[in-house]
């Protein structure tokens, strides 16, 4: 058979499936009946292509449900939600729950497992309701009855802060936005469970009496307040630019979460202010906010009023009515902290705390910001047991009246310690 009678003769068939093609092409050989048969060959293998995947869906989502995400299904995702609550209280329905979520068994593997097990949680969760004739059912019940007891990320607080703008490279007052630490700790900690955040040792406790002395609060114990370390550093992220953050963790916890840091704040480098002030303007609003939370805290209710004195109620910002009806509706915080210790690289604290740097300052090129070692009188290269600069080291009061003398820049973190 020719060419011509074997497209004709595929033409004929497909045409009896669709009339509409008699109408166009002849069913004789032309130009047009070539292109139009490997389109249709095409079409057909596209439509077996599509048939075959949703098959491959289905059998997927019988076989493999993907409640925890398909990374974790695969085991090549890190299992490290933003907030976690302590593991030290942790009941069977909550560990099953945990493993749910986690996408390590399925919702019916949690069911058979409640129920199998007559766990008395797993009743008072309500659990024991749920169908097992409908997996999808159960998965969806689930997932709702795990999400009335979640622990839920609280509202961003939203600042206004001078920023740059670099393409007319002039200050602009600009929006931060923060995870405020009183709201965090109240998320975190389930209710009753202040101690296991509380754990002092004694170089702790000795600080905790100091600072308590300074801040002449003579009633605290150190069994209802939480030290908090403020963490401060940058990163890249492109060729061009970094991201500036301010970050805390809970240094009186002795815990699996010792040590996991909690976001404050962030914002690009490029956007911080730039009118001299090497990024400071936009660091103090910062730290009003870190001062104002931490007087917050120290009160132990929640603030009817916005760092800057605007009542929450007449403000139109992301979260603040909602934090005005808390105040009203659930006045007492769960927790109070304290300010333990202020940490970052030398660059941080030459830039945000207003220290000596590295390459030579004032006239006696200083370099150090724990002693009078400079490039000059006092040489920073002897490293003798005789050297000068170890009869100069910089202490606290000796740093604050410097500062005042010289006129130089005084963060408000530094007479806050």
């Amino acid at each position: 058979m020719s060419k011509v009678k074997r497209w004709s003769t595929e033409l004929i068939v497909v045409s009896k499936l669709n009339p509409f093609i008699l109408s166009i092409f002849p069913l004789s050989y032309s130009p047009f009946s070539i292109p139009v048969l490997w389109m249709l060959r095409a079409t057909r293998a596209l439509v077996v292509s599509v048939c075959l995947f949703v098959c491959l869906c289905f059998w997927l989502h019988a076989h493999m449900p993907l409640s925890g995400g398909i990374k974790e299904q695969l085991g090549i995702a890190s299992k490290s939600p933003l907030l976690e609550t302590s593991t030290t209280s942790t009941t069977s329905s909550q560990f099953l729950g945990r493993l749910f979520k986690e996408g390590r068994i399925s919702s019916k593997e949690v069911l058979e497992g409640s129920k199998a097990f007559g766990l008395p949680d797993a009743t008072t969760d309500d659990w024991a309701t749920l169908s097992l004739d409908n997996p999808q059912n159960a998965q969806r019940g689930l997932k709702r009855k795990l999400a009335k007891n979640a622990t839920h990320v609280p509202q961003l607080y939203v600042a206004n802060a001078p920023l740059w703008d670099k393409t007319t490279n002039q200050s602009y007052t600009g929006k931060l936005y923060f995870l405020l630490p009183f709201e965090v700790l109240d998320a975190v900690i389930p209710p009753g469970s202040i101690a296991d955040v509380c754990q002092y040792n004694g170089e702790l406790e000795a600080e905790f009496e100091a600072w308590s002395s300074k801040a002449n609060i003579t009633s605290a114990s150190s069994t209802e307040f939480i030290a908090i370390d403020l963490w401060g550093d940058s990163a890249p992220f492109n060729t061009r630019d970094s991201l500036e953050l301010a970050l805390w963790s809970i240094r009186s916890r002795n815990d699996t979460n010792l040590g996991r840091r909690y976001w404050l704040t962030s914002f690009s480098k490029e956007s911080q202010c730039k009118c001299g002030c090497k990024g400071r303007h936009t660091y103090e609003v910062v730290f009003d906010i870190l001062k104002w939370n931490f007087e917050v805290q120290l009160s132990g209710r929640r603030p009817t009023h916005r760092h800057d004195g605007t009542p929450f109620a007449e403000s139109n910002l992301t979260g603040d009515q909602s934090r005005a009806m808390n105040a009203t509706k659930y006045p007492s915080l769960r927790a109070k902290s304290w300010l333990s210790r202020v940490r970052g690289d030398w660059c941080w604290y030459k830039q945000i705390l207003g220290l000596t740097g590295w390459s030579g300052e004032t006239t006696v090129l200083a370099c150090c910001w724990r002693c009078m070692a400079n490039k000059t009188d006092v040489p920073f290269d002897d490293f003798g047991l005789d050297a000068l600069w170890r009869q100069t080291k910089i202490s606290h009061a000796y740093f604050l009246a410097k500062t005042f003398v010289t006129n130089g820049y005084l963060p408000g973190m530094a007479t806050n310690q």
